[in-house]
């Protein structure tokens, strides 16, 4: 039996050469030569029932919007052509480019959509994103700090700046803080220290996450109140219950701002 290197050799050496030169067009027009009048007609019949059954996904009316929708749901403003890709993506075969270009021109035209050097967003997306710079901002230095300032000893298995972090988010007096850090910079122990100090303090914190695994995290660190962050919107008890509390939310980039109110 041939080894992998000699069949490879042998398949090289035996098979025709390679058309490079061919137009996609030409390739188009061969296709159907090498069919018989049997492949033909089946052929023939699934494109006619997936012509009649339309786009599983969306209809061609509706994948802009939905491509407004995804596209948006975690950023403010994105590039133009991403948002066509997404669109294509959502009416395949039933949304062409160009049509879509036009589409986008009106919007822009009309106001509902904005466009600067080469980015887009919705007048929407916009005053969302307006909307939640004004309460972080609004909310910086009007609280208590989240350590009640009490005097917190840091565990000595963190480094430097692990320390710093943890001291930081004890002393903020701000509605928000952000914590983030690249993968293996210690975020989980970090985030461990952080909840030690707020049990000692005696401060009440629950912890949501938008995925099961990240939900698993917040066990690892020990928080007794966890929970996704779906059931903490959809559970009115739950947020009425929030207030005097901290919230610590567990990976934060990967929440829909579609829900921000």
């Amino acid at each position: 039996m041939p080894s992998n290197d000699e069949t490879a050799l042998l398949v090289r050496d035996s098979r025709p050469e390679k058309l490079t030169q061919i137009s996609t067009a030409d390739v188009k027009a061969g296709q159907p030569a090498r069919m018989d009048a049997e492949e033909a007609e089946t052929v023939k019949r699934l494109r006619q029932v997936a012509m009649e059954r339309g786009s599983v996904r969306a209809p061609a009316a509706a994948a802009p919007s939905l491509a407004l929708e995804h596209t948006y749901e975690r950023v403010s403003v994105a590039k133009d052509y991403e948002l066509q890709t997404a669109a294509l993506r959502h009416g395949r075969g039933r949304v062409e480019l160009p049509e879509l270009k036009a589409g986008l021109e009106a919007e822009v035209a009309s106001g509902a959509m904005l466009r600067a050097r080469g980015e887009v967003t919705t007048k929407v997306s916009l005053e969302r994103e307006r909307q939640m710079v004004r309460a972080i901002n609004e909310g910086v230095g009007q609280y208590q700090k989240l350590g009640w300032g009490r005097e917190f000893i840091v565990s000595g298995s963190l480094n430097v700046e692990q320390k710093r972090v943890v001291r930081a988010v004890l002393d903020s007096q701000d509605l928000a803080v952000n914590l983030q850090g690249a993968a293996g910079t210690g975020k989980t122990a970090t985030l461990r220290e952080i909840h030690r100090g707020l049990a000692e303090s005696r401060r009440s914190a629950v912890a949501v996450a938008p995925t099961a695994s990240a939900m698993e995290e917040l066990q690892k660190v020990g928080f007794p109140q966890r929970m996704t962050i779906a059931r903490l919107l959809a559970d009115s008890k739950q947020q009425h219950e929030l207030k005097g509390q901290v919230l610590i939310v567990d990976e934060a980039g990967m929440v829909s701002s579609q829900g921000y109110a």
